[in-house]
């Protein structure tokens, strides 16, 4: 069966909730409406701020060009076409706990299977330096067959754990803007396309693009060189240390 879906599914949970239950899958997507769009989260620490902008939890350096055990030296770490499942060996300060990984990705880097995107179903606790098996999605198997030249990223799911955009240097990919205090470590809606009121950090004109980080946590700045991620554009003359009216491009 096809991993892929058009369905539409029904939302119980209000946007101005927080559950510490799952309701939908990370990063479920849903337009109000007026047509504004709005991604399904685990909240990070501490709890969100109404008018923040937001980021993914830090990526992982270290969980970066992992080596594949070799499948036809062992086979019982699969790797195989067809397999569900494939090990990693961890560097000495990798160590990974339970399921981190769950609802994000194992990227390959290099050939054999460079380029393929593995939906990560489940793993459990590992030490630096231990093995780990990660179990990707039953329904996307291994395409082409891994080896121990094969390398890969582990790559967390960007709205498990989201934060307050940090005010210099991102540590992951902004995803949105908090329109609710959701509790640290439940789960609700942030915006991530439309008209929002959002923190911005100075005077801007209107049609200005915004770019994060900005000059404060939590706030977009004008783009001038377009060297950092740009999040959308100003609907009006903006106010520094205001929420300001913003449409958001990030949806």
């Amino acid at each position: 069966m096809s991993l892929l879906r058009s369905d539409p599914i029904a939302i119980s949970q209000d946007a101005f909730t927080s559950s510490a239950t799952q309701l939908y899958p990370l990063g479920t997507r849903a337009i109000d409406k007026d047509g504004r769009k709005f991604r399904y989260v685990l909240a990070g620490t501490p709890v969100l701020v109404v008018g923040n902008v937001l980021q993914g939890p830090a990526a992982q350096p270290t969980h970066q060009t992992l080596a594949v055990t070799d499948p036809t030296a062992l086979a019982a770490t699969g790797g195989l076409i067809g397999s569900d499942h494939f090990t990693v060996t961890l560097g000495i300060t990798n160590a990974v706990v339970e399921n981190e990984y769950t609802e994000g990705w194992a990227m390959i880097e290099l050939t054999p299977g460079l380029g393929y995107a593995y939906p990560i179903d489940h793993h459990a606790a590992a030490a630096g330096a231990a093995a780990l098996v990660v179990y990707i999605d039953p329904e996307t198997p291994i395409q082409v067959s891994l080896t121990d030249a094969s390398k890969v990223t582990l790559v967390r799911n960007p709205w498990k754990g989201v934060i307050q955009s940090p005010a210099t240097t991102l540590t992951g990919a902004p995803v949105g803007v908090a329109i609710y205090p959701i509790t640290a470590a439940q789960y609700g809606w942030i915006q991530s396309g439309g008209p929002c009121a959002m923190l911005c950090t100075d005077v801007q004109a209107v049609g200005e693009m915004l770019c994060v980080p900005g000059t404060e946590a939590g706030s977009a700045t004008v783009s001038a060189l377009h060297t950092t991620p740009i999040i959308g554009y100003t609907m009006g003359v903006t106010v520094a240390a205001c929420a300001c009216p913003v449409y958001l491009t990030i949806d």
